[in-house]
């Protein structure tokens, strides 16, 4: 009889001995089956992360590549004898950021001039936001007219040449050309000629002296609206319209004004550079980029009957010119130049 109950004790301790080693065999093939998935979720959401991050510096590059395109494309059409040399592009997260450096020639000697930043991401929210560009004013200003007159200059010191409209009467116009005087002879300069009136090309390149270096051509781009708006008017305050606020009579300053370069990058006059001028509105007015709409505008408000731009359809407003001390006195009293801005001066030798 105890034979049998011990028979049935054993048989039980096997029973539960192989049921937990069952439930043992089985934890440990669960726990690897564990282990294995996290090590693979691990893996997969490296691979994704590396996937993503390689596909956003793409986006990020080819959109940074882009916008340098646009600013370089934009450059030809503004930026008054002005070029960009060293650019560089960073790309990181979701934001990137464009920094370029920007130099003049004067009688054949690059200046530093600036250097911009542009800061974009792959959001079109965050998208294209510009920095570093306010500019500085100095000496004191009682109206908003004084502060239009007053010396403007970038954040690196360098003086914004300014640029006077030919159909907006000015109380004052400003004439740098009698500086030149006081200008020692080994200088070199450049200068900013506002015209009288609206000029033809041809017509210009008969009024300047044929030993001063004509290196810009200031191209009227306003429409009769905007002409308008450029002049000095009465309008009521925006939170007061019992009294009156007399806007000035607007001065462009470099960074704002648009026309032809006559020189290349490297100091070269161009043969017919008014080419360059209509080809990059052509060709930029319905391609989407930063300066669309400035470029549409522009192509709108220049085109002829035939709706298309020729050299006959641009009108010249003022020109940027270069030359040492004596070639710049032979500017002096010359009736069609209305106001003279002193640009960059360097050493001659």
């Amino acid at each position: 009889m105890s034979n049998k109950n011990d028979l049935n004790v054993d048989e039980k301790n096997i029973d539960e001995l192989f049921e937990n080693c069952k439930k043992n065999k089985l934890s440990k093939v669960v726990r690897k089956a564990k282990w294995f998935s996290i090590i693979r979720n691990i893996i997969i959401c490296i691979f994704v992360i590396i996937a993503i991050s390689i596909a956003n510096l793409q986006a990020l590059g080819s959109k940074g590549q882009k916008l340098l395109d646009d600013i370089k494309e934009f450059n030809y059409i503004s930026a008054p004898n002005t070029f960009i040399s060293q650019y560089m592009v960073h790309v990181g997260g979701l934001n990137g950021d464009i920094q370029y450096y920007t130099y003049k020639i004067v009688e054949d000697k690059p200046m530093y001039f600036d250097q911009k930043r542009w800061k974009y991401s792959i959001i079109p929210l965050f998208s294209e936001m510009i920095a570093d560009v306010t500019n500085i004013s100095i000496g004191k200003a009682e109206t908003e007219q004084q502060l239009y007159d007053n010396p403007k200059y970038n954040k690196y010191g360098r003086e914004l040449m300014k640029f006077y409209y030919p159909y907006v009467k000015y109380d004052k116009y400003q004439n740098d050309l009698q500086l030149v005087d006081k200008i020692g002879d080994n200088k070199s300069m450049e200068m900013v000629l506002s015209f009288d009136k609206l000029y033809s090309i041809d017509e210009v390149n008969k009024l300047i002296p044929k030993d001063i270096t004509l290196t810009w051509y200031w191209v009227d781009t306003s429409n009769d609206k905007e002409k308008e708006e450029h002049k000095s008017s009465e309008m009521d305050y925006a939170n007061d319209n019992t009294k009156k606020y007399i806007s000035p009579n607007e001065i462009a300053l470099e960074d704002k004004v648009y026309g032809i370069k006559v020189l290349d990058r490297h100091g070269v006059i161009k043969e017919s550079p008014e080419n360059t001028f209509i080809d990059v509105i052509e060709s930029q007015k319905d391609k989407k980029s930063r300066f669309q709409s400035e470029y549409k505008r522009i192509y709108d408000n220049l085109k002829g009957k035939d709706n298309k731009v020729t050299k006959d359809d641009l009108k010249i407003q003022g020109v940027v010119v270069t030359g040492n001390v004596e070639e710049m006195k032979k500017l002096k009293e010359l009736p069609f130049i209305k106001a003279s801005s002193l640009g960059i001066v360097v050493d001659k030798y």
